[in-house]
C-alpha cells in the first residue's frame, strides 16, 4: 500500500508565504517555486528512503533552485 503524505499547516503556510515573496521579485518566481516544491514532495512520494537521514527516522530532501528543504518521516502506521 503507498504511503500516506501529510503536509503540515504550518509547512502549507510557509511554502504559500515564500511563493508570494518569489512572486513579487519576478513575475512567474512564484510559480515556479510552487513547481519545485511538487516535484521534491512527488520524488519523497515515490521513494521516501532514498534521501539522508538527518536525525532518527527523519529524512531531508533539498528543492530544486531554491534554498529550501522538507523535512520528511516515514511512520510504521503507513496504512
Amino acid at each position: 500500500m503507498t504511503p500516506r503524505f501529510i503536509v503540515r499547516p504550518a509547512a502549507e503556510a510557509d511554502i504559500a508565504e515564500a511563493a508570494l515573496c518569489y512572486g513579487a521579485r519576478s513575475l512567474g518566481l512564484g510559480a515556479e517555486f510552487l513547481r519545485a516544491v511538487d516535484v521534491c514532495f512527488e520524488e519523497i512520494g515515490r521513494n521516501p528512503e532514498r534521501f539522508p537521514q538527518i536525525y532518527e527516522s527523519s529524512r531531508r530532501a533539498l528543492f530544486r533552485r531554491f534554498p529550501y528543504a522538507a523535512s520528511s518521516r516515514l511512520r510504521g502506521d503507513h496504512g
